[in-house]
């Protein structure tokens, strides 16, 4: 919609905006007011919101018949601007100063700083270019006309349909040659201009052309006629009212930028320590001029928050945030990035709270950036600000809501539907299906892995959603960047050689050189799950010891240290088993004076279920979801389950330096290890039942003669 300005008199004839400005100019005085009585006007403006007025402001239109009318402050304020600018322009009618570049200049915004580029930004840009600004403009630049209606008719044209040209061309002092633009019809839409190079040698064809953006192959006749300097000048310069306006909706907008563009920016965090670098790329928080930022399809300010829990009216009210987080990939090919997208794109249909929504894409001076809503901080950086979290039933169940909420993200990525899926499931009959196949009698399904989960990649939000449900904030899985979908035939076929993610949350069959499938995920969130419970649970002292407690010399063919979780055997063929350290830790948890009913559970579901060598006896997410909503209800029903201390009573003896057991106070009871020779307390059964024995280490040839149905399931011993 093209912004007008209409002015009406109380007969119901459409005034001209020189009729509006010798009405403003003849009056002694000019009174801020909201309402204009019919003695002191007896002829109201009506602006249109484009002109200026905010989503905050009322903006009434004026019945006809009626002599009063009330105007919005924005409203107000451009009405005493209309009179400012012809009293300024009766001064400088005769001189060579344009109160408009002056205006134009005084909004116009330098980026990057010390750069001596500019953009303007688009509502200010708006508001200074309006019909009666650009009138005077006109009136200035050739003051002998005598056809005043032409001027009005002009400046009425240049401000629906030219005015940022009218800008660039005013900003250049070329402000007179705006009517052989409109003469060949060259408006905003054909900005902004490309260049034309040829190479035929003639003097004529090495002249610096441009062509209309919106037709490439079309000369701009018009600016033949002017120096080459005006014209570089012109092509220079146009970026600066043509800086990109970013649409943040539901379908992922992507913006192809020139390379002269001039990003705009108000803040831009890349070069500080605040800028996370990963192996696929590197992300940091820029803060997007409020022009610039972001109007969705329905016109309202677009939601970060789940859009099934708000509606278009809330959107219109919540602040937008400061910042958005820029993600700048590595890699430059536009199948690999356009992968990526469709993929997000994807997880933002499914409209879950805790999977990270892309906003839009842009391409820039060859690479390729995402733009995504900004956390306050990644879970790792929560743990280290807070170092010392209340053990309190609130921030307990805040922790166990928020591990089954990044189970119930990473469902969705593990239980993907395409489109294609969801219409075939309309024909197909379902029965007798669990959380763990809900599409299982789906021939075409897909299936997801992320590939890279670690606290890292899971950001902590604090905004309406965790303001509503938790107050200690929102966990959501981020950083997509290795996620592949396979179907059902071949989810569990990816060569482990194939893989690349972060070394101490991947699981042994990485280095075992086997296949990969769903169950990567698994083991690497019950490594950050068993670091979640530690944080809950211990001094600031033992959790920053956990990683230097998992260092050991690796046992393949390279000697290295390494924090894994598992160690490798060189056996033949190689086998792998949970790092001692790490049954020795999970130990020293069960026995930690704060440890209770739930958090035994919670270990217990780590160590027998998550942290399997053997990929085939990990639990599936859609079982993983039910034990932790099991536990989620068990603690809404008994107040005790979460917080009432009942630690494992046996001593350790000699504990190691790099233990929980040797940097705590030993003056009190200990869990007992191996070497102890005390029996290990036997577990209780869960939901899930008692587990049979099964081998205690994982290698290539015995993987390959389980089954995933068959396979024993875990033991009750840590290994």
């Amino acid at each position: 919609m093209q912004p007008i300005v209409n002015v009406h008199s109380s007969e119901g004839r459409d005034k001209t905006v020189l009729e509006e400005i010798s009405i403003k100019s003849s009056r002694p005085s000019c009174h801020h007011s909201n309402t204009l009585s019919t003695a002191s006007s007896p002829n109201d403006i009506f602006l249109n919101a484009h002109l200026g007025v905010s989503d905050e402001e009322t903006l009434l239109e004026i019945p006809s018949g009626r002599s009063s009318v009330q105007l919005s402050s924005s409203a107000s304020s451009f009405t005493s601007q209309c009179q400012s600018d012809w009293e300024r322009h009766s001064l400088d009618k005769r001189s060579n100063h344009s109160p408009l570049r002056h205006d134009l200049a005084s909004i116009r915004i330098e980026w990057p700083p010390q750069r001596a580029k500019y953009f303007y930004p688009a509502q200010a840009l708006r508001r200074v270019m309006n019909p009666v600004s650009i009138f005077l403009e006109l009136k200035r630049l050739d003051p002998e006309s005598a056809n005043e209606a032409e001027q009005d008719a002009t400046s009425q044209r240049i401000s629906a349909t030219s005015y940022k040209l009218f800008a660039l061309l005013v900003r250049l002092r070329l402000g007179t040659h705006i009517r052989d633009f409109l003469a060949e019809g060259v408006d905003d839409s054909h900005l902004p201009f490309v260049r034309s190079d040829r190479e035929n040698k003639t003097e004529a064809a090495r002249k610096f052309k441009l062509c209309s953006g919106k037709h490439p192959g079309r000369v701009v006749r018009c600016m033949i006629d002017l120096d080459d300097e005006d014209v570089e000048r012109i092509f220079r310069a146009q970026w600066e009212v043509n800086a990109q306006v970013f649409e943040f909706c539901d379908d992922i907008k992507h913006y192809n930028l020139d390379p002269n563009s001039v990003l705009p920016w108000l803040e831009d965090h890349q070069h500080e320590n605040s800028a996370m670098q990963g192996g696929f790329g590197s992300v940091w928080k820029v803060k997007i001029h409020p022009d610039h930022r972001i109007k969705g399809g329905n016109g309202a300010e677009v939601s970060f928050l789940d859009p099934a829990s708000r509606t278009v009216a809330d959107s219109c009210t919540k602040p937008f945030p400061r910042f958005i987080a820029c993600k700048e990939l590595h890699f430059k090919d536009e199948q690999t990035f356009q992968s990526e997208v469709d993929m997000l794109q994807a997880f933002k249909k499914s409209r879950h709270a805790h999977l990270v929504k892309l906003l839009a894409t842009f391409h820039f001076d060859g690479k390729y950036y995402l733009l995504f809503p900004c956390a306050e901080l990644n879970l790792r950086q929560y743990w280290h600000r807070n170092p010392k979290p209340d053990f309190t039933p609130r921030t307990v169940y805040w922790m166990l809501s928020q591990c089954k909420a990044v189970a119930d993200a990473l469902y969705v990525v593990h239980e993907y539907r395409s489109t294609r899926d969801a219409l075939n499931s309309h024909s197909v009959r379902r029965t007798n299906q669990s959380d763990s196949a809900p599409f299982a009698n789906i021939d075409n399904r897909r299936y997801g892995r992320h590939g890279d989960i670690k606290p890292e990649n899971i950001l902590w939000f604090f905004d309406e959603i965790a303001k509503d449900r938790h107050d200690q904030g929102r966990l959501v899985i981020a950083d997509f960047g290795l996620t592949e979908f396979h179907s059902r035939a071949s989810r569990s076929k990816v060569l482990a050689r194939n893989i690349t993610g972060s070394a101490t949350y991947e699981p042994p069959e990485l280095l075992l050189d086997t296949t990969i499938s769903r169950a990567y995920d698994i083991w690497s969130l019950g490594c950050v799950y068993l670091e979640f419970t530690t944080w809950l649970l211990c001094s600031p002292e033992a959790f920053s010891i956990f990683p230097q407690a998992r260092l050991q010399t690796g046992e393949m063919e390279v000697e290295m240290e390494d924090d894994n979780f598992f160690t490798i055997l060189k056996t033949d063929p190689p086998t792998a088993i949970i790092r001692k350290s790490v049954q020795d830790w999970i130990r020293d948890l069960h026995r930690e004076p704060r440890c209770s009913n739930f958090i035994h559970e919670f270990l217990h579901l780590i160590s027998d279920r998550m942290l399997e060598v053997n990929p085939k006896d990990r639990i599936v997410i859609g079982m993983l979801r039910r034990e932790l909503q099991q536990m989620v209800d068990k603690a809404k029903t008994d107040p005790s389950y979460l917080t009432e201390s009942t630690p494992w009573k046996l001593p350790v003896q000699n504990p190691h330096p790099l233990s929980i057991a040797g940097i705590e106070s030993t003056d009190r009871a200990h869990a007992p290890t191996p070497s102890d020779g005390f029996p290990l307390p036997k577990r209780q059964d869960t939901s899930v039942g008692l587990y049979a024995m099964r081998p205690s280490c994982f290698s290539p040839e015995n993987m390959l003669t389980m089954t995933e149905s068959t396979s024993p399931p875990s033991s009750p011993q840590l290994r």
